[in-house]
């Protein structure tokens, strides 16, 4: 969460909350795959991703060039 007062960062927030649902989602999907299946492994993937671009957002660190979550 970013500091000052939350009625003044709501902006900023959006995408952390945008990036929250998805992982959310991504979870569900996981937890209803096989151990083993290639499409968990890919979903797992995915969600690392955006755990990695949360943490980078709530930080407001820039990414490294060729890292970016889209």
């Amino acid at each position: 969460m970013a500091s000052g007062a939350p009625l003044l960062t709501w902006r900023q927030d959006a995408p952390l909350a945008a990036i929250a649902a998805d992982r959310t989602a991504l979870m569900e999907r996981i937890e209803r795959l096989p151990p083993m299946s290639h499409k968990r492994v890919e979903l797992i993937a995915r969600l690392k991703a955006l755990t990695a671009e949360a943490l980078r957002l709530e930080t407001r660190t820039p990414a490294p060039p060729g890292r970016e979550v889209s």
